[in-house]
């Protein structure tokens, strides 16, 4: 039974493979939709974008903002040169904003306000502390646009040389040149072979997800009959096991890292 399961998953994954080969890349990822493949890669590639955002130069930038408020607030204040005046005199809109990331204004009160003639490396260091909420945020956003929109224009844009290339390959004039015709062939070819490699990629994804089910049922119909003999299906197979145990997201964090 073991050896059975494992042979119709190997069948269905080469069968997969097959017909996504036939359909080729470009038409598979265009039918899967690419609103849905631009998601999939924000949700995936999205964190790691925002991460550089953040590190290359929003975190600064943003950090540097604050401080040149945090400075000119000081300076304008009418009732002295500390962090309790800084903090009575800062604009309704900063304090906002502050609310809105919740960053509590009295422990920063509690932390700097003793500090009088406050100096500009502390300044740095509470505008760092404010800005790391929103500069998190912003790059979270950003982040996941950019990787949104890329997957998302880049379909589009391989569709269209996709059909452009099918009305070529029916030009008489392109039909009598054997190096164009040898190009487009490579073109069509490499297709094929994307289409191939996207296969095996949704069909082990498919897979995966029925087989780590189906072990969960199995484990549910154990809870409710332990007599049951059903897990020896899972002990006794090699690819129904190999499928279960493996660890999609160490696999994408070690990618990813």
């Amino acid at each position: 039974m073991s050896i059975v399961i494992d042979i119709l998953i190997v069948l269905i994954l080469v069968a997969v493979a097959f017909i996504f080969t036939r359909i080729g890349f470009t038409k598979t990822v265009y039918h899967v939709g690419k609103s849905w493949v631009s998601l999939f890669t924000s949700m995936i590639v999205g964190p790691f974008i925002s991460d550089s955002i953040r590190a290359l130069f929003l975190s600064d930038t943003i950090t540097n903002g604050i401080c040149n408020t945090l400075t000119k607030t000081l300076d304008n204040s009418p009732t002295g040169q500390n962090i309790q005046a800084l903090f009575a005199n800062l604009p309704d809109g900063f304090i906002s904003f502050l609310e809105w990331f919740n960053i509590s204004l009295p422990e920063l009160e509690a932390t700097y306000g003793s500090a009088t003639q406050p100096s500009h490396d502390m300044l740095m260091e509470i505008s760092r502390l404010i800005a790391t909420p929103l500069a998190s945020f912003t790059a979270s956003i950003l982040g996941h646009i950019v990787s949104f929109l890329i997957p998302f224009f880049a379909v589009a844009w391989l569709k269209r040389i996709q059909i452009k290339n099918t009305e070529l390959a029916k030009d008489p004039n392109i039909q009598s040149d054997p190096k164009k015709m040898k190009k487009l062939a490579r073109v069509h070819l490499v297709d094929k072979i994307l289409g191939c490699v996207v296969g095996i990629a949704i069909g082990s994804a498919a897979l995966i997800a029925a087989s780590i089910l189906t072990h969960t049922v199995f484990q549910v119909i154990i809870a409710f009959n332990g007599h049951s003999d059903i897990m020896a299906v899972y002990d006794n197979s090699y690819v129904f096991k190999f499928l279960v145990n493996i660890d999609i997201v160490g696999i994408i964090s070690q990618l990813f890292s």
